[in-house]
């Protein structure tokens, strides 16, 4: 499976093509994490891990910096096969996001990349029954078999937990898809003068965006009998989810 791009990430040197990114020095930046150990492969990424965003951000400015699309390319490709998939992942939807040459690119919806974490184990479970029964009995259309699995929008309105009350809600495919473009467009760590946001009011939209989120859980937490939203701190004991 992609024979073509395997070839062409042997064939590409990313340390003696620094000369094609506008900053040279954000190559040897990122050879610096990549020679000490990168996070490795199939190990979960997190923006919010302080060593899993200094490498992403590093990766980030390999893609940022390209000169022009053959570079940005050969530099994507080569990283698919070198650094761990959901850091990738991560990186490359905040360069196309941010490049201006690249305004207009659609990228895969997030709920397409990583499924299992918008749908629960009976729709993984359909879908990887039809692919290994090989689309039994399924005809084609135009070359191309259509399955159509049942699936709840939302979360499961069952009461295993009171806080399962607002599934509906946090649980919305929709919503959280809104939510990791919004992390993308804004990521907590980009300043403004390097990447020529200073005048965007960035922080402020973040904040305007976040006290719009918690006014619409708190409204549906009074609609379920909940009451307020509890006191939250990273420095205590995290209680844990209702799954």
């Amino acid at each position: 499976l992609h024979t073509h791009l395997w070839d062409d990430q042997k064939a590409f040197d990313l340390a003696a093509y620094k000369e094609h990114f506008t900053k040279p020095q954000v190559v040897e930046e990122f050879l610096r994490f990549y020679k000490y150990g990168l996070l490795p492969m199939e190990e979960i990424f997190s923006v919010y891990n302080e060593y899993h965003r200094e490498q992403a951000v590093a990766l980030f400015h390999l893609f940022y910096y390209a000169k022009d699309w053959d570079t940005f390319y050969k530099t994507m490709v080569w990283a698919r096969f070198h650094v761990n998939e959901g850091m990738f992942v991560y990186a490359v939807t905040v360069a196309v996001l941010h490049r201006a040459d690249m305004q207009g690119i659609v990228l895969p919806a997030p709920y397409e990349i990583y499924p299992y974490y918008f749908f629960n184990d009976v729709v993984i479970s359909k879908a990887q029954r039809y692919k290994m029964q090989g689309f039994y009995r399924m005809k084609k259309a135009d070359g191309v078999y259509s399955a159509f699995i049942p699936s709840n929008y939302t979360g499961y309105y069952v009461h295993s937990n009171p806080e399962q009350r607002v599934s509906y809600f946090m649980e919305d495919i929709g919503l959280n898809a809104y939510y990791y473009y919004f992390h993308a467009d804004y990521p907590s760590w980009m300043g403004g003068k390097e990447y020529g946001l200073y005048k965007d009011r960035r922080g402020e939209f973040y904040l305007y965006q976040h006290q719009q989120f918690l006014a619409r859980y708190y409204l549906e937490r009074l609609s379920n009998d909940l009451g307020t939203i509890p006191t939250f701190s990273w420095y205590e004991p995290i209680v844990t989810g209702y799954y």
